[in-house]
């Protein structure tokens, strides 16, 4: 079947991971649970694995009926495609039919199936569920033989948080069709309004014009978590430009929120090679990995049109642009803000080897590392504060390093940076990037990361999942009592565990008389690299920051 030869990081979003486990709890215990497996024999009716459905359509059937409710549909491992049914045991060759997600149902794969000692074992990897759109079973490699596959493999629409798709490998979709709707999202079509959870999937060897992995388009919400998305692509289409290898979040409120997913290997003969962003909206990427990722430009990731989206905790590795943005791209309005990133061994053909602007003075950069890209570290219209930045920055901002980050070792044990696998950009002790941040460059814990019902904490995690910061003793403080600085990148050293609130100056968890009196103390054109004060770091302390201080009073 599939080999997934990708490092996976190690975070985890524990109150999104509870309230999965509680979602799935609370369906076993209202509905009930519906099997697939391939290996079955005909006229199964879903009731045990023995008697499993051979065909995920006709459980989706019975799901989507009022009166066969399906709550988990549990899938063996094995290759489903959704031109498959009980009436079509071979294939109808209809390329426009999908696996449709439904309200109040989870369809989870990796399992071992019917034959196994316990069907009920579940592992991803080992028991890979395919979702596969190569109708005729011919693919071959660099997507020949492709024409007939399925125009979308999975879609979602007006569907909401309660449509799971989890533990399943979608591979082969081809959205080469001849309207706009049916050259989006090859792997997985989410739009309308649609708020899915797509969970533990890889999506692979995929293409569209526009999300050849996932197209997330008119508003749509969905949670993307612990994905990957690997050697997927976007071409042209009539005068379309192709936008979004791995995934695109396109047009007006497209919120998708993206936790810990892997972009490999994919490619844009566009814009976007791993992600795309365009639109009014505001997706948010926290602690995910963009490897080996290609196109015209922004080879990692590309920002444009009004988006404004959120990088946290990012690395990017080996990425390329033809022209413009190696490891990102922000263009034309966008405001795209980078967070504790790491950018290094991206190259692109003109400018920004790291990062790239183009047509756009709203981005900017904080905490980050920028080392080793070609032909520059990064385009000079975008803004960098308390960032570590080979050869030093001439351009906008304050408080960049240059020096040498001394990761444990960006060249890994074969001592070759783009072999990326085996790479460790943590810090050594001693690294210049160690207490060099500043706290409240780190966005908040907005969904409770921890579940510690605390959302006014800066986010608790770095991209290994351990403490984003970390008291380290060697005598740094940025005054009045805070217990700990955050370190320049994706990585934190590790030391004491430090819960950092925002606004809060003193250290003492609380805002109130003493934080505003620190304001009032500081007021004016704030020099202090460190300075507590300066909320959000515009170089003053005034009444923006007051106001910051009053919004959080306790």
């Amino acid at each position: 079947m599939f080999n997934q030869n990708v490092r996976r990081s190690q975070l985890v979003f524990r109150t999104i991971g509870v309230l999965i486990l509680m979602l799935v709890s609370t369906r076993a215990q209202a509905g009930h649970v519906v099997y697939v497996d391939d290996d079955a024999p005909a006229g199964g009716d879903g009731s045990t694995w023995n008697t499993a459905f051979r065909f995920l359509q006709d459980a989706l059937t019975v799901a989507s009926s009022p009166a066969n409710e399906a709550f988990e549909i549990r899938i063996g491992q094995g290759i489903y495609r959704p031109d498959e049914d009980e009436l079509n045991p071979t294939g109808s060759g209809d390329r426009f039919a999908s696996f449709l997600l439904i309200n109040n149902v989870e369809l989870t794969g990796g399992y071992a199936g019917r034959g196994q000692p316990d069907p009920d074992v579940r592992n991803v990897q080992l028991y890979q569920t395919v979702f596969s759109g190569d109708l005729d079973e011919d693919d071959g490699p660099d997507f020949a033989n492709n024409s007939e596959n399925s125009l979308h493999v999975v879609v979602a629409y007006f569907v909401d948080s309660s449509a799971v798709l989890k533990g399943v490998f979608v591979a082969s979709g081809n959205a080469n069709g001849s309207i706009a709707q049916h050259v989006w999202g090859g792997g997985i079509l989410i739009y309308y309004d649609s708020s899915p959870m797509i969970l533990e999937c890889t999506l692979m060897a995929n293409s569209a014009t526009k999300g050849g992995g996932i197209e997330v388009d008119w508003r749509s919400k969905p949670l993307i978590q612990s994905c990957n998305f690997i050697g997927n692509r976007v071409v042209p289409w009539a005068t379309v430009i192709p936008t979004g290898g791995g995934l695109a979040c396109i047009r007006s409120g497209t919120d998708a929120i993206i936790v810990d997913c892997i972009f490999q290997g994919n490619h844009a003969e566009g814009n976007g090679g791993g992600a795309y962003c365009g639109g009014l909206n505001a997706p948010r990427f926290v602690n995910c990995k963009f490897f080996d990722n290609s196109a015209v430009n922004g080879g990692g990731l590309y920002s444009v049109f009004d988006s404004a989206p959120t990088i946290l905790n990012g690395l990017f590795v080996a990425n390329h642009a033809l022209s413009y943005g190696g490891g990102a791209l922000s263009s034309s309005r966008s405001s795209a803000a980078f967070r504790s990133c790491n950018f290094v061994a991206n190259t692109a053909g003109i400018d920004g080897g790291g990062i790239g602007t183009f047509a756009s003075q709203y981005s900017d950069a904080r905490n980050c590392t920028l080392w080793n890209n070609l032909p520059n570290q990064s385009s000079l219209a975008l803004v960098f504060q308390y960032s570590l930045i080979e050869g030093g920055w001439a351009g906008l901002g304050s408080n960049n390093i240059d020096a040498d980050p001394l990761f444990i070792d960006p060249d890994g044990p074969d001592d070759d940076p783009l072999t990326f696998d085996d790479n460790d950009y943590r810090l050594q002790a001693g690294s210049p990037c160690i207490d060099a941040g500043h706290n409240w460059g780190v966005p908040l814990d907005e969904d409770d990361a921890d579940g510690d019902d605390i959302t006014r904490e800066l986010i608790p995690f770095d991209l290994s999942g351990d403490a984003r910061i970390a008291a380290v003793d060697n005598g740094i403080d940025i005054g009045c009592g805070i217990p700990a600085i955050v370190d320049i990148g994706a990585y934190e050293y590790q030391g004491i565990e430090a819960e950092i609130i925002f606004a809060d100056t003193n250290g003492d968890s609380v805002i109130g008389v003493e934080d505003l009196l620190t304001v009032l103390g500081a007021w004016g054109l704030s020099d202090d690299a460190g300075c507590v004060a300066d909320f959000n770091l515009d170089g003053l302390v005034n009444v923006d920051d007051l106001l910051i201080v009053l919004a959080n009073w306790d």
